[in-house]
Order: structure tokens, then C-alpha cells, then sequence
């Protein structure tokens, strides 16, 4: 049921960070019909059976941390990247897995974690320049900014109020 917390195809890595599933579990599963192989040794669950799983989670927490933690990491790991000549190789890598990135980054903005938003804020802001997602890189940044702002960690804040700002005036909002 834990692997229900991805919400895009996962690698074993991931599944075994975040779920603990090993290589034989994942193994069975497959042989059970239960998981699906993607290519570049990708797995997934077909979304019926994640959704009928997920409400057999029942949304553990600690299940959602880790996954975050993941996802988050995996952006500050990547974030020098983009100006460098893999950008585009790091920019399908998380096409792949954005939806679950957006998932950990709502679940840090939710459960204040201050930490991880600060780790993945360049990595994130980067991605989204990249790729012209300038709403919703301006509509992440305000969410978090505003949860951070509420914890007192003025620098941080002043980091997300500054990347949020970025998106708006390439949006040309000017207030």
C-alpha cells in the first residue's frame, strides 16, 4: 500500500527509500500483476489500484515524509545542473517524476518543513524557469512563502519572496 504515496513512475531506488520495498518485492508484485515496468527501469501502479491503496495507507505520515525528503532531495542534487550542458537530461528526469515532486513540496509547505523547502528552492525555481512554467512556479513560491513566513525563518522567507518575484515580473505582473 505505501507505494500508493507516488504519484508518477518510480525507480527501485526511490521505492526502496521511501517504502523500504526491495528488489524481490517489487519482483513479486510485478509477477502479480500488481506493478507495472516502465522503461529505464521505471515502476508504477496502475492509478485504480494506487487510489484503492492509498485508502488502505490511510496517508501515513511517516510514508509522505520520506517520500518528500526523496523528492526534494533529488532537486537540490540536481539543481547545479541546469547550467550545465545535462540540463536537458535533468529536465526529463523530472518531467518523469514532477507530479510526485509536486506532491513533496505541497507536503513540506503543509508541515512546515523549512529545511527541505530551502534545499529544493533553487532546484525547483530553476525547473521552472526552464520550462516556462512561470504561473506555477509563482503560485508554488507564494504557498511556501507564505507557510515559512508564518514559522519566522526571515531569510528563507526573504528567499522565496525574492524567486517568487522573479516569476511575476517575467509574467509582468509589476505589483
Amino acid at each position: 500500500a505505501r507505494l500508493s504515496c507516488f504519484r508518477s513512475h518510480f525507480s527501485a531506488a526511490a521505492a526502496r527509500a521511501v517504502t523500504g520495498a526491495s528488489a524481490d518485492v517489487l519482483h513479486t508484485l510485478l509477477n502479480h500483476a500488481l506493478l507495472r515496468r516502465y522503461a529505464g527501469s521505471r515502476y508504477g501502479l496502475h492509478p485504480v489500484l494506487r487510489e484503492y491503496a492509498g485508502e488502505k495507507l490511510d496517508q501515513a505520515e511517516s510514508t509522505y515524509h520520506l517520500h518528500a525528503g526523496w523528492f526534494l532531495r533529488r532537486m537540490a542534487d540536481r539543481s547545479s545542473l541546469f547550467s550545465t550542458l545535462e540540463a536537458a537530461a535533468v529536465i526529463a528526469l523530472i518531467d518523469e517524476t514532477l507530479d510526485d515532486i509536486r506532491r513533496a513540496w505541497q507536503w513540506a509547505i503543509d508541515n512546515r518543513h523549512a529545511a527541505w523547502l530551502d534545499l529544493s528552492l533553487d532546484g525547483l525555481a530553476a525547473y521552472y524557469e526552464h520550462k516556462g512554467l512561470y504561473h506555477e512556479g509563482r503560485d508554488a513560491l507564494t504557498a511556501a512563502a507564505t507557510a515559512v513566513q508564518e514559522t519566522g525563518d526571515a531569510t528563507l522567507t526573504g528567499r522565496l519572496w525574492l524567486a517568487e518575484a522573479a516569476f511575476r515580473l517575467k509574467l509582468g505582473e509589476r505589483e
